[in-house]
């Protein structure tokens, strides 16, 4: 089977690219890294990557079948002129998304610092590189994307039930996909195994294995709590500044945004105005447009993957 795989193999005249040898993982990821190496390369000799697992910062996360032999150095290239096609940063991207599915802090840690990188942009999922962080339970992963301005989407924090029914809807597809390769052995002779039997690609069981870890995660989410040491200040005649921490409960997951009411309502029933924004351990927002001497009522409302949690007293 090893010859077989090696015969499979580009014979590249100089050693695989990361990109390249994480292709290859991805599409082999049964067999030991040693055994993509381009024919005559030494075991230890993939450049910037290292054929032993190393330890994970955050041990407590799980990780694919087969994301064993797939793992980096702390050393990564970022210079841009030793990829020139990634000028839009779009290389980057994908490899911010590899990094956080096998939970790699250190090499998120360096990828988030490359200036073409688009820490906002989706992968073929729709989702953001925060959401899928979120969605695996990454807390480390995902407060190092928060501090360099990593955002949700806006339909997860608007309405967090889409969050579920989302990944719902890609494991139902996948699902589909994954029955009708099993169903069809005659049409995909290539994926039979050394016993002779039928099994699905390789990456279709990876990204399965994903989004079930993604509905456990939101299974086992617990709702935050209410805010604390909320206050409003004056700043103008039309502008108030909310401020609020986070709530102290520690068995919460990340707090990534807050839901802001307020109205002239004191129980605010009705004219109720929302405003959703992003923000960890600590918020402070200005309100504009408010009108001169008329009394305003607030109240706050933390949120994390899972959705939004216990309202703040009405403030005034």
């Amino acid at each position: 089977m090893m010859n077989d795989l090696r015969k499979c193999l580009p014979d590249w005249e100089v050693r695989p690219t990361l990109d390249q040898y994480l292709q290859m993982v991805y599409d082999n990821p049964h067999s030991p890294s040693w055994a993509l190496l381009p024919l005559g390369a030494k075991k230890d000799s993939v450049c910037h990557v290292s054929a032993t697992r190393q330890p994970l910062v955050n041990s407590k996360i799980e990780r694919w079948p087969g994301a064993d032999e797939m793992t980096y150095s702390s050393t990564m290239p970022t210079e841009r002129q030793k990829n020139p096609i990634n000028t839009d940063g779009e290389q980057d991207l994908k490899a911010l998304f590899q990094a956080i599915e096998l939970s790699s802090y250190s090499k998120v840690c360096s990828l988030v610092t490359c200036p073409d990188i688009n820490i906002n942009g989706q992968n073929e999922d729709n989702m953001r590189p925060l959401d899928v962080a979120l969605l695996l339970g990454d807390t480390p992963v995902a407060r190092v994307l928060q501090h360099h301005g990593a955002e949700e989407s806006y339909n997860y924090k608007k309405d967090p039930s889409t969050r579920y029914q989302h990944v719902l809807s890609l494991v139902q597809e996948l699902e589909i996909s994954r029955t009708s390769v099993l169903s069809n052995p005659a049409c995909t002779p290539h994926l039979l195994s050394d016993t002779g039997s039928q099994e699905p690609p390789p990456e279709v069981n990876q990204r399965l294995w994903r989004y079930h870890r993604m509905l456990t995660t939101l299974k086992n989410t617990v709702l935050p709590g209410s805010p604390q040491r909320v206050s409003v200040s004056v700043q103008n005649s039309n502008t108030l500044k909310l401020e609020c921490y986070e709530p102290p409960d520690s068995k919460h997951a990340l707090i990534t945004h807050y839901k802001i009411q307020w109205s002239t309502c004191p129980n605010l029933m009705s004219d109720v105005h929302t405003e959703i924004v992003s923000a960890a351990n600590y918020l402070s927002h200005l309100i504009s447009g408010l009108n001169k001497g008329v009394a305003y009522y607030f109240k706050v409302q933390a949120g994390n993957v899972k959705g939004f949690g216990t309202p703040s007293q009405t403030i005034r």
